[in-house]
């Protein structure tokens, strides 16, 4: 996982350009979902990622792995999906050992949140994240993409 404070940083690109000022976005669960919209618009900007979303996934997911955040599950699968589609920078070298690992972890980190209490938009979330972690981004983007009344519709027609 790319440290917080990496010069590195400052080598990757977000939506806006450098990434060196994405560090203080991600230092705890606490500060990642006060900055979760920035975070949507600097790491998957209208469904293109960059090399610094890449870095930023690791953290993400030890957020999730304290809290069970649906938005931030959501960004994850999103990443991914830009990434298996083509509408990515390339995954950096020195950070692609933790992505893929931070990704291959999904199914067994979201199992357990799926249960009964689970709202909508958690089980879409988590069942799309897994989704693309095994590579199935038509799933993914499905289920981040529908909610039940429109599936409903859909079976009904």
């Amino acid at each position: 996982m790319l440290e917080l404070n990496s010069e590195k940083w400052a080598e990757l690109r977000d939506a806006y350009g450098s990434a060196k000022g994405l560090p203080a976005l991600l230092t705890d669960v606490d500060t990642i979902l006060a900055n979760d919209d920035e975070l949507w618009g600097r790491l998957c900007h209208q469904g293109d990622v960059y090399s610094a979303s890449f870095a930023a996934v690791p953290h993400l997911v030890r957020a999730v792995q304290q809290r069970n955040c649906w938005s931030i599950i959501a960004l994850i699968a999103s990443i991914e999906i830009g990434r298996l589609e083509g509408r990515s920078d390339d995954v950096p070298d020195f950070g692609a050992q933790s992505y893929f690992d931070a990704i291959r972890s999904l199914p067994t980190l979201l199992g357990p949140y799926l249960t009964p209490s689970a709202t909508e938009a958690e089980c879409r979330s988590i069942l799309a994240a897994m989704a693309v972690s095994a590579g199935q981004t038509v799933f993914g983007r499905f289920l981040l993409e529908h909610t039940s009344d429109m599936v409903a519709k859909m079976l009904d027609d």
